[in-house]
């Protein structure tokens, strides 16, 4: 489940990435940033990954659900019903919505190794934002070291990095525990025809009331048990998706 920077080229790029280059004060020592040119990167995509420390905040606005097959899985949060469209994307670039995923917000930065003391940032360099001409945040000084603006962004980095590998282990136990299933529902559009929903996965929750107490307890201290909840209640937002395409 990782979606590390590469430089081999044949490679598939992440989601929302093209062109990504190590970040390097050689490279980039005059570079700058702007953050308020919005998120039209994200107009074509109808999910989003989502780590599980983002659940709690997340499933107030996002469905949450597990994409992947039944060996390896990986939970996003959904943007539209249809395929290939953002239902949060505005027309002017912004979000709407109090909460925006963290792997949103950390574009055009990606983690791209992990080493023992330091960790290397990736940048695509297709991001509209980027600029030589002084435009927003610098990202090294005239010095050639990093701005606290990038500083803040290798931290930020890492710790997405940390919740990404908790993350993993919590789909691991899922899958362990037989509790996800394929989920497919229908969803009527005004005046248009009915959407398919499939391709991914829910937690069982006749499956979890199955489970041993023993199983549950260890669910319950480790907060898996939190963490499943916060996804079952995050299933009711898919009315809210519905009715936004019907507005459109």
């Amino acid at each position: 489940m990782t979606d590390q920077a590469t430089t081999d080229t044949t490679t598939k790029m992440p989601q929302f990435y093209s062109d990504v280059v190590l970040l390097t004060s050689e490279k980039h020592s005059d570079w700058s940033l702007e953050r308020d040119k919005g998120y039209q990167f994200t107009a074509k995509s109808n999910s989003v990954y989502l780590s599980t420390v983002e659940f709690r905040k997340a499933c107030a606005e996002y469905p949450i659900v597990f994409i992947g097959s039944e060996d390896s899985v990986m939970p996003a949060a959904l943007l539209s019903v249809k395929p290939d469209q953002n239902s949060f994307l505005l027309e002017d670039g912004t979000w709407d919505a109090k909460y925006i995923p963290a792997y949103v917000r950390r574009y055009p930065f990606i983690p791209a190794n992990v080493g023992e003391d330091q960790l290397l940032v990736g940048l695509d360099e297709n991001c509209d934002g980027l600029n030589q001409h002084d435009q927003g945040e610098r990202l090294y000084t005239d010095e050639g070291e990093q701005t606290a603006y990038t500083k803040n962004i290798v931290s930020f980095l890492r710790d997405f990095q940390i919740e990404n590998t908790k993350t993993s282990l919590f789909c691991e136990r899922l899958i362990d525990n037989n509790l996800l299933k394929p989920m497919e529902g229908k969803v009527k559009i005004e005046n248009q025809d009915t959407i398919l929903l499939k391709g991914f996965f829910i937690v069982d929750y006749a499956q979890l009331k199955k489970l041993k107490p023993n199983v549950l307890t260890k669910l319950l201290k480790s907060d898996d048990l939190d963490l499943i909840f916060s996804h079952l209640r995050s299933l009711d937002q898919f009315s809210k998706l519905a009715g936004n395409i019907n507005k459109d």
